[in-house]
């Protein structure tokens, strides 16, 4: 493990302590303050950013998210009670309003700096080293519909944008126009076939350095060697494995 994340776990830990404190702290002063329903929902608020914090210390990804818009909608929450309804925040003593407010005030504080720092690109590197894939998108060149729809819900579960052409002529213009981070190419099309669409991106200024990964259902050595020679940098075969076409996706990206 390395100290990144071990200090990952460690703030995860801390905040979920703070949180439950918290937790209990306006479920016991709900009882005494006037504005009851409002200190209720602040202490639902801090439940559920704890469920967030004891998630992520746990290694649940999802964890983070929960941190991030949980204390975005933290923020929102309190802005809307001191700016636009400030006559909510009235007590039976001088000393449990500022103090309250102090609370309050400090807890916004910290929702902006936790939301801040788990936003940081490299600390959802960390919790989530598949990140930086999802940014990327891929082209899939296939004329089955069928293949389109697969592969279309394999990469976007895993956070890939995909863009699609049924026919190499397509999608050579959607490459041109789109520049996508990689493409999935089938061998058999009709009209212009695979290897020839390759072959055109490789002679384009603006898709040449995209690579080209084919699918077909052939696996023998020239059919391999055939398409490494018109700019291929992967072969997979048909039926596609999910593992193996991320595997290779990854390989190929990384």
């Amino acid at each position: 493990m390395t100290r990144r994340k071990l200090a990952i776990i460690t703030i995860s830990y801390s905040l979920a302590l703070l949180y439950a404190v918290s937790f209990f702290y306006y479920l016991d002063q709900s009882a005494v303050l006037n504005i009851l329903h409002y200190s209720r929902l602040v202490a639902l608020m801090f439940f559920i950013l704890f469920i967030g914090a004891s998630a992520l210390a746990l290694g649940k990804r999802w964890g983070r998210d929960v941190l991030v818009y949980g204390n975005v909608v933290f923020f929102a929450v309190g802005m809307w009670v001191l700016i636009l309804f400030p006559d909510l925040v009235q007590f039976r003593q001088f000393s449990e309003a500022a103090f309250f407010r102090s609370i309050l005030l400090g807890g916004m504080f910290l929702a902006v700096v936790i939301a801040a720092f788990f936003t940081q690109s490299q600390i959802r590197l960390i919790i989530n080293p598949e990140w930086k894939y999802s940014r990327k998108s891929i082209l899939v060149i296939d004329d089955d519909e069928g293949i389109q729809m697969t592969l279309k819900r394999i990469l976007l579960n895993r956070g890939y944008s995909v863009l699609s052409a049924l026919s190499g002529e397509k999608g050579i213009q959607v490459a041109i126009n789109q520049h996508p981070d990689l493409v999935l190419l089938d061998v058999i099309l009709p009209g212009m076939k695979g290897r020839s669409v390759c072959a055109e991106l490789k002679k384009e200024d603006r898709t040449k350095d995209i690579p080209v990964i084919f699918l077909t259902a052939k696996d023998s050595e020239d059919d391999i060697k055939a398409e490494m020679e018109v700019g291929g940098v992967g072969h997979m075969t048909k039926p596609i494995k999910t593992k193996v076409l991320l595997n290779e996706i990854k390989r190929v990206l990384g």
